[in-house]
């Protein structure tokens, strides 16, 4: 069970980084084909772009937060942190936005959902049937969220040797910072 929520005792590295990239380009091609994008930090929308666009959104996605905690915890471990491990183990943590976002690769719940957005949009409540998709959608993804949250810090605090209250406060604010971050981001990339 704990490997479930800490695989990082047994994969770091060159390994994790190359998973991460293999993970990333194949999240990346399922955005495309969906039409997806990653507005976010950890946020995902339906949008018609260029393939490049996605590609580099989901990579400064996971570099920036990855840095971000590097930066934080080279700065709180007693021990030297290897960039690598850190990049490799957050990479590694892009396999659960795979199947998180499994809602928007099924045609039906992606249609519902932007079916339900538009009406919303346009002022219309839409009908409860059409909102069961939605809900069974958000209850899946916010699953895969905490694991995934679950997998970053522990992709954090293994790789740089750190723990503890100070860990939890460097984790939250690389978070927030990686959330504003990549919001404006993505607002000059998808123009």
């Amino acid at each position: 069970m704990s490997n479930l929520f800490n695989p990082f005792h047994r994969i770091a590295g060159v390994k994790a980084l190359v998973w991460g990239e293999f993970f990333t380009i194949a999240l990346s091609v399922l955005f495309i084909i969906s039409d997806v994008a990653q507005d976010g930090f950890m946020h995902f929308t339906l949008l018609d772009t260029a393939a490049w666009k996605v590609l580099l959104m989901n990579h400064l996605a996971w570099l920036i937060f990855a840095l971000l905690l590097y930066i934080g915890g080279a700065a709180m471990s007693r021990s030297r942190v290897r960039i690598i491990d850190v990049v490799g183990t957050i990479g590694f943590s892009q396999l659960l936005l795979i199947p998180m976002n499994a809602g928007f690769y099924i045609p039906a719940w992606r249609a519902s959902f932007a079916e339900s957005i538009n009406r919303i949009v346009t002022g219309v409540m839409p009908q409860e049937v059409s909102m069961l998709p939605i809900v069974a959608m958000g209850v899946w993804s916010m699953i895969w969220l905490v694991l995934f949250v679950a997998w970053s810090y522990n992709a954090f605090c293994v790789s740089c040797n750190v723990r503890g209250t100070k860990a939890v406060i460097k984790f939250i604010v690389a978070w927030v910072i990686a959330s504003v971050a990549v919001t404006q981001l993505a607002k000059l990339i998808y123009l």
